[in-house]
């Protein structure tokens, strides 16, 4: 991933089927708060013809306040607060 051609992350992916969509993730510092335009590509595949959906440019509004999360469930039980656990280790989020 790239902004204004300066790399911002990278990661080896391993593609499982060549026909299905895959999703993958990547996590990256975008930033102080504005508008960013962000370039993502990635390498050709030996033999592939279509070479135009191998890279594309997203304009995102990067914000500076934090998400606030309130979650509710019925009755508590253990699998909620071990699906939220992930976000309480990040300062990204306020509980």
């Amino acid at each position: 991933m790239r902004e204004s051609g300066k790399l911002l992350a990278s990661r080896e992916v391993v593609v499982r089927d060549e026909r299905a969509r895959q999703t993958e993730s990547l996590i990256f510092n975008a930033g102080g708060a504005g508008a960013k335009s962000f370039q993502i590509s990635i390498e050709a595949l030996e033999g592939e013809e279509n070479l135009l959906n191998n890279a594309v440019t997203s304009l995102v509004s990067v914000e500076s306040d934090r998400p606030r999360i309130l979650y509710i469930e019925g009755e508590p039980r253990w699998s909620s607060s071990s699906s939220a656990a992930p976000l309480r280790k990040t300062a990204a989020f306020s509980w």
